[in-house]
């Protein structure tokens, strides 16, 4: 599994960047950190499907180790939905990988 984090989100889970090669869609995340009415909250975005769970009053001691938070949030929120825990392939916490978000080059129509 790997989380693509915006710079705050990053530095929110306290996990060095690795730098990654081709990545399977089918296991690749998005991490934004937003505040609502005064608390950290994380948006977690699958890249292909652009499945989104949301996770609100987050503190930086819930999110440690992260892998075991990440892999856990995505497996509850499949759960609450009734659908199978390897939907996005296997969500083992010892792998996931963190890194930035990538740039995507827009052009104008």
């Amino acid at each position: 599994m790997l989380v693509r984090c915006t710079a705050k989100a990053l530095s929110l889970v306290g996990r060095a960047e690795f730098s990654v090669g081709p990545v399977d869609d089918s296991n690749e995340w998005y991490l934004n950190l937003l505040w609502f009415e005064g608390r950290k909250c994380l948006l977690l975005v699958h890249a292909a499907t652009l499945y989104s769970t949301f996770v609100r009053d987050v503190r930086k001691a819930d999110l440690q180790p992260f892998g075991q938070w990440a892999a856990a949030t995505v497996a509850g929120a499949l759960a609450e939905e009734s659908l199978g825990p390897n939907l996005f392939g296997t969500l083992d916490g010892d792998s996931v990988m963190t890194a930035k978000t990538r740039a995507v080059a827009c052009s104008a129509s």
